[in-house]
């Protein structure tokens, strides 16, 4: 059976660590080691994605961890909190009286994402995911996201997705329509 061990600041996988008489399972070692996964990063020299946050956000929305949310880790899992973000952005296009898909006559399609997880969430706590729209071009622009937990406050991730608008009748490239701006600046 392998043993997880930190050697020289870097992390070896095995069922688990060497803290706490070898109690600690592999998947929490690195906290008992770094405290969290932010200091994790800062032993290691890569670059890091870091999403700035807009003075302003112009919609709120929540939604309940689940078991189905959470892996074998027991925190909610990065795929999942992909598809949670993607539920709270379609909830952001409904709260404009919109939907992803019809927005004055088109769509919008996400062009790239950048997400940064800050901090663990666990099945039953409530996240705030927390919108704003900025860098706008002649077909889009970024949808800026972050999420909270409830009743903490503690921030859990921040995410940026590009997007453009999309026309399925004639599969291309739209110009943003003017109302979907009104819109946006009366949130």
């Amino acid at each position: 059976m392998l043993q997880t061990t930190v050697r020289r600041g870097i992390p070896t996988i095995g069922p688990h660590c060497g803290v706490n008489g070898g109690r600690v399972p592999a998947h929490r070692c690195f906290l008992y080691t770094y405290g969290s996964a932010s200091d994790l990063f800062s032993h290691f020299p890569m670059p890091r994605i870091k999403v700035e946050l807009p003075e302003r956000f112009i919609f709120e929305t929540r939604l309940p961890i689940r078991a189905q949310h959470v892996n074998r880790a027991g925190h909610v899992d990065n795929a999942q909190m992909v598809v949670l973000i993607s539920n709270a952005r379609e909830a952001f296009f409904v709260g404009l009286g919109y939907t992803h898909i019809e927005v004055e006559g088109v769509g919008t399609v996400i062009t790239d994402a950048a997400f940064q997880y800050i901090s663990e969430s666990f099945e039953g706590e409530t996240l705030v995911f927390r919108f704003a729209v900025n860098d706008f071009n002649k077909y889009g622009g970024d949808i800026v996201c972050q999420v909270s937990e409830h009743d903490s406050g503690r921030e859990v991730a921040r995410a940026k997705l590009g997007f453009v608008f999309f026309d399925y009748t004639t599969r291309k490239v739209a110009p943003i329509p003017p109302r979907f701006l009104e819109r946006l600046a009366a949130a």
